[in-house]
């Protein structure tokens, strides 16, 4: 069925809603048709003219519905199409929350492990400091030890030998 068809039960309908019950007769006298297939120009009773009308009109709605049931088979198809995208992309978020979840735990470790390796190194920089402090205070201390020792000798003019 075309648009053509639409057009003329158009014009059928609107030729029909002007015949009255008491002017049927006049309106006849031209021959109505639907252009519905199989149909052929009549002269016949108002009743007749009505239900060959109805019939077109039956028709051009079910053109109708034709059209809209093929629109409406497009967007079914893409709610399909998009709830399947959606479902994709819900997964693919779902894993990259995963991922940001991992990286965060292991930034976290990272952290934790340079804090820890810090305070190693704090440690180790004071215990360093410490033996340094230490040796000095050793060296220090063999200084002076030997000044007491060569003062001690000249005094008493003793000789030393070297330890052997």
């Amino acid at each position: 069925m075309t648009h053509s068809h639409t057009k003329k039960c158009s014009a059928a309908s609107a030729t029909l809603y002007k015949v009255s019950a008491q002017h049927a007769v006049s309106y006849h006298s031209q021959p109505m048709t639907c252009g519905c297939p199989g149909q052929v120009p009549s002269r016949a009773h108002p009743l007749v003219l009505r239900c060959k009308l109805f019939l077109c009109v039956c028709i051009v709605k079910r053109l109708q519905d034709k059209e809209r049931l093929k629109d409406f088979d497009k967007v079914k198809l893409q709610l399909e199409q998009l709830l399947e995208f959606k479902s994709r992309i819900m997964e693919s978020q779902t894993s990259l929350q995963r991922e940001v979840q991992r990286a965060k735990q292991e930034a976290r470790e990272a952290v934790e492990a340079r804090d820890a390796h810090a305070d190693e190194m704090s440690d180790l920089a004071e215990t360093v400091e410490m033996a340094t402090l230490d040796k000095e205070m050793a060296e220090e201390k063999v200084r002076l030890t030997l000044q007491f020792i060569l003062l001690i000798h000249d005094e008493n003019h003793i000789f030393l030998l070297p330890y052997v």
